[in-house]
């Protein structure tokens, strides 16, 4: 387990350390817009793994999962900006915190708690008169 998260570390840092090249940013711009998008991506990646196209092929399949997913993301992108599953989430999200912060809602009283009045007695099935010996408990 060390040795993956060493390993995962490492390769975040490179990537990291590569991005501050301009051209590298630009080449790995696809793949920030695909994970500003995740969301929407991960359910595709969903729908399409749910249905038989790609059965027999699993690098066809994920050759398509991931170009569809960078050319769709790429695409919407530049005609819509955010992701439509985003998007869907964010609406209601944004007006929730508007709301909040406008003071729309008012505050929240603190839950009464009742004092106990002692033990609660334990119920006894039916029929059973306590003679048992015992608690009642059949275990």
């Amino acid at each position: 387990m060390l040795q993956t998260l060493g390993a995962a570390m490492a390769v975040l840092g490179v990537v990291l350390l590569l991005a501050k090249v301009a051209p590298v940013r630009r080449l790995l711009w696809p793949v920030g817009v695909a994970g500003a998008m995740t969301l929407t991506v991960y359910s595709a990646h969903a729908v399409v793994l749910a249905t038989p196209l790609f059965d027999d092929d699993e690098i066809v399949l994920w050759l398509t999962l991931v170009s569809g997913a960078l050319v769709f993301a790429v695409l919407w992108k530049r005609r819509f900006g955010q992701g439509p599953l985003e998007r869907l989430v964010a609406v209601p999200a944004d007006r929730a915190r508007t709301a909040v912060l406008a003071g729309r809602f008012p505050p929240r009283r603190p839950a009464q708690v009742r004092p106990a009045a002692g033990p609660v007695p334990r119920s006894r099935p039916a029929g059973d008169s306590g003679g048992s010996g015992g608690d009642g408990d059949s275990r």
